[in-house]
């Protein structure tokens, strides 16, 4: 029995870049619905689609060896879409047999000139997942207007409440660069004051944050009962349906933004350094963006480990009392 033809996509990471491929996903999926469908991604992010019913399967891609180009050659692929556009990605693309080959473009003398003139030369350049799907255009791929949208199958979490009531709220306190992260303290202050009203907190803890895990197990002893974590260890699937039972979060730009987008959360995202115009900001979403617009942004493309004029303010100035405010007036409506 011959297999039908296979679309392949290129996105190696990270897991906020490979949460943006829902629209692309679901465009390639109404254009080609004969076609299998696989994307080819880096450890450990390739359990973020499984069981979503919007692929067939993934390759694991690694530079340090040859492997991943085996399984290639059984899928007879036809379209071949690169939306890493990196050197890396560009060496795999002409390594693969494909009848058609097509790479996205990223805006990156645009993204430059802004960082360094502070002029925004990206206004007219369309956010990130409509830039994928862009790659697939002149193949009949379209927008079909809506949002991230990842299918979420809830099941019990160990040490994570069933019930949502009472409200359970997010907080995304930490970022793999510094520069884009709100203080712990103003963290903090928000978890005391959801706590005080009874509200429950699940704190996001990735491996950047451990070293906060102390200071969250003595809230935990002073709230029983209202005071939870996220774990390093939890596949992908498990952080996905924790966030959807969240009422809301506040997260700094990163990751956890992204689920919250895709599981349709409300709440507050937080920009520094980085600006709206990069293409980053919550797609087609509830979150409210708080950012405040002072001379030295944008300084950096992804944040940095510490802010180039030492003083920080893009998250300094973003006071509790303008967040809290803003939170209550989100869980109220």
């Amino acid at each position: 029995m011959v297999k039908p033809p296979a679309i392949l996509v290129l996105r190696f990471s990270s897991l906020g870049d490979c949460i943006l491929l829902g629209p692309l996903f679901r465009g390639l999926r109404k254009r080609f619905p004969e076609h299998r469908l696989f994307w080819m991604t880096k450890s450990p992010y390739h359990t973020i689609w499984e069981g979503t019913g919007w692929i067939d399967g993934t390759i694991l891609y690694s530079k340090n060896s040859k492997d991943w180009l085996n399984p290639l050659n059984e899928l007879s692929i036809e379209y071949l879409y690169d939306v890493q556009s990196s050197f890396e990605s560009w060496k795999a693309l002409n390594r693969i047999q494909s009848k058609i080959k097509r790479s996205v473009r990223p805006p990156r003398l645009r993204r430059w000139l802004t960082i360094y003139t502070r002029w925004n030369f990206l206004t007219h350049v369309p956010p990130v997942p409509l830039r994928y799907l862009s790659v697939a255009k002149q193949d009949g791929v379209h927008d079909d207007g809506e949002g991230l949208h990842l299918p979420i199958h809830h099941h019990p979490i160990e040490h994570f409440p069933k019930e949502t009531e009472p409200p359970i709220i997010a907080l995304a306190h930490g970022s793999k660069h510094f520069t884009k992260c709100w203080k712990w303290d103003n963290f903090r202050e928000i978890a005391n004051r959801l706590l005080q009203r009874n509200m429950r907190v699940l704190w996001m803890v990735g491996p950047y944050e451990r070293d906060k895990l102390s200071e969250i197990r003595v809230l935990a002893t002073q709230f029983p009962n209202q005071v939870f974590t996220t774990s390093v260890d939890w596949h992908f699937h498990d952080l996905f349906s924790a966030i959807a039972r969240c009422q809301a979060i506040v997260t700094n730009d990163s990751a956890a933004m992204h689920i919250a987008v895709a599981t349709n959360r409300k709440g507050i995202a937080l920009f520094g350094p980085t600006i709206q115009s990069f293409g980053f900001a919550p797609f087609r979403s509830q979150l409210t963006v708080l950012e405040k617009e002072i001379e030295c942004r944008p300084c950096s493309a992804h944040g940095t480990k510490v802010c180039p004029l030492n003083h920080h303010r893009c998250m300094e100035e973003i006071a509790v009392e303008e967040v809290w405010m803003r939170l209550a007036t989100i869980l109220k409506s």
